[in-house]
C-alpha cells in the first residue's frame, strides 16, 4: 500500500505540467531567454522559479540578464537608453508570450530579481527574472496580471539603483500587458544616489554596535508587535463608530514608530487601511513617511465612515491582493468587536482561504482590547475571528482553540482578549 507522503496529489501533478509547459515554451527560439532565469540552474517550488540551492550563473562567455542603465552624456549618446527599453520591451513581450500558452494564462514576473554583475563600464546593472504561474484566477486578467509585472519592474528598477524619470505619468493597469510592453518601450532611467560605500567603512562600527543589548525598537498597534509590511482591516460599521477616533490615533502612532525606527531608509515598509468591505485608503501598499501620515488623519475618518459591512472577507480578500503582488512578510490585524456571522463562514473555508495569500509568509491578529469588556454576546465571534488568525498565520501547527484557552497565538492584543474569554 503506498503511503500517503508517497502519493502525487492532485496540486503536486498540475505543479508538475506548469514547470513543464514553462519549460517548453521558454525553449522556443522565439522567447527571449536571455533575460529569464535558466532552467538549468533552477527549480520549481509550486508556484515560481527559484534558483537552485548551490548553483550560481556562470557568466563565461555569456551576457545575461536585462539592461539598467544610463546615458553619461544623454545629449551626445541615447544608445544605452535604447538598449534598456529593448530589454525592458523583449521581457513584457515574453510574459505575453507565456500567457498566451494554454495551461499559462496567470504567468506573471516573479518578485525579487537574480541582479547580475555590472555592465560595460559599470554604469549599470542587469537582473534576470523569474516566473511565477500560481494557480491565481485573479492572475488572468490582463489588467491586474499588467499590475503586479509593472510593481515587481519597478521594484528591480530601485534594487538595481535607478528610478524612472520617463514617462512622468503613471502606469494605467487598464491598458493591460500591451500597455505595459508600450510602457517599458519609453522609459528613461536616472541613477539614484550610491551609499554603499560609506557603509562598508563603518562596517566595523556597525558590527560593535550588534555586541550592544539594545532595547526592542519594533513598532506596536495597540500592544501588537509589527515586524513587517503592515496592513489594517478595519470594522467600519456602525457598532465600531465610538472607537474612530482611538483607532485613528493608534494608527498615526504607530506609522510614527515605523517612520522612526533605525535603519528604517534601508529597510523600508509600506502600509495600508482597507474596511471590511473592500475599501482602501490607499489602494496600494504606500510607504510609510510623513505624506502617509498626513494622509491617514485626513482619509481615515472619511474612509470609515463610508463602510456599509462588518463582514470581513471583501476586507481580507483585499489584504491577500496586496500580500501576492508585494511577495513580502506582511503583518495583516484585524480591528473588530466581532459582530460578524461571516467570521464562521470563512473559518470552517479556512483551508480554501489560506490559499488567497498565494503561499507568502503573514501574520494575523486581531486587536479587540479597546472594546467593552460588557459585549460577551460577540465573544464567539472574536474566539472564531482568532483561531482563523492563527490558522492562516501558521497552518501547518494550527491547533484549534477552545473556550477556556482562546489562542495559543503571540500578541499582546491576543493575550488580552484570552483574559477576557477564559
Amino acid at each position: 500500500m503506498t503511503s500517503k507522503s508517497t502519493m502525487p496529489t492532485n496540486r503536486s501533478r498540475q505543479d508538475s505540467a506548469t514547470a513543464l509547459l514553462l519549460r517548453e515554451r521558454m525553449r522556443k527560439h522565439d522567447f527571449p531567454n536571455d533575460l529569464f532565469l535558466p532552467w538549468s540552474v533552477s527549480e520549481w517550488n509550486g508556484k515560481r522559479q527559484v534558483l537552485r540551492k548551490g548553483a550560481t550563473i556562470n557568466a563565461a562567455g555569456q551576457i545575461v540578464g536585462t539592461r539598467f542603465q544610463v546615458d553619461p552624456d544623454p545629449k551626445k549618446d541615447r544608445s544605452r537608453v535604447r538598449e534598456t527599453q529593448h530589454d525592458l520591451t523583449r521581457l513584457i513581450g515574453g510574459v505575453r508570450a507565456l500567457r498566451d500558452t494554454p495551461g499559462l494564462e496567470n504567468a506573471v514576473l516573479a518578485p525579487g530579481p537574480l541582479l547580475r554583475p555590472r555592465v560595460l563600464d559599470h554604469s549599470g546593472r542587469r537582473a534576470l527574472f523569474a516566473v511565477e504561474c500560481a494557480p491565481k484566477a485573479r492572475l488572468a486578467n490582463d489588467s491586474q496580471a499588467s499590475k503586479v509585472c509593472h510593481c515587481r519592474l519597478t521594484r528591480a528598477i530601485r534594487l538595481t539603483a535607478h528610478r524612472v524619470s520617463q514617462p512622468e505619468a503613471p502606469f494605467d493597469p487598464a491598458t493591460g500587458l500591451a500597455g505595459l510592453q508600450a510602457w517599458a518601450g519609453s522609459v528613461v532611467l536616472k541613477r539614484t544616489r550610491d551609499n554603499r560605500w560609506p557603509w562598508v567603512l563603518l562596517l566595523p562600527f556597525l558590527l560593535l554596535l550588534l555586541l550592544i543589548p539594545w532595547p526592542n525598537w519594533s513598532p506596536t498597534f495597540m500592544g501588537a508587535r509589527v515586524e513587517d509590511n503592515l496592513i489594517l482591516i478595519i470594522d467600519a460599521s456602525g457598532s465600531m463608530s465610538e472607537f474612530e477616533l482611538a483607532v485613528v490615533t493608534a494608527v498615526d502612532q504607530t506609522l510614527a514608530q515605523m517612520e522612526d525606527r533605525p535603519f528604517s531608509g534601508l529597510l523600508p515598509v509600506r502600509f495600508d487601511v482597507v474596511t471590511n468591505d473592500g475599501q482602501a485608503l490607499f489602494g496600494e501598499l504606500a510607504m510609510v513617511n510623513d505624506v502617509t501620515r498626513q494622509t491617514v488623519r485626513k482619509r481615515l475618518p472619511d474612509l470609515w465612515s463610508k463602510g456599509t459591512s462588518s463582514s470581513v472577507r471583501s476586507g481580507l480578500q483585499r489584504a491577500a491582493e496586496y500580500v501576492r503582488e508585494v511577495g513580502e512578510d506582511t503583518t495583516i490585524i484585524f480591528i473588530s468587536d466581532g459582530e460578524d456571522s461571516a467570521t464562521f463562514e470563512l473559518y470552517d473555508q479556512r483551508e480554501s482561504v489560506v490559499k488567497w495569500f498565494g503561499g507568502e509568509d503573514i501574520d494575523v491578529r486581531v486587536q479587540s482590547d479597546i472594546f467593552s469588556d460588557s459585549r460577551r454576546s460577540v465573544d464567539n465571534y472574536l474566539k472564531t475571528l482568532i483561531n482563523l488568525s492563527d490558522y492562516l498565520t501558521d497552518p501547518d501547527n494550527y491547533i484549534e482553540a477552545d473556550d477556556q484557552n482562546s489562542t495559543r497565538h503571540r500578541g499582546q492584543g491576543h493575550q488580552r482578549l484570552a483574559d477576557r474569554l477564559s
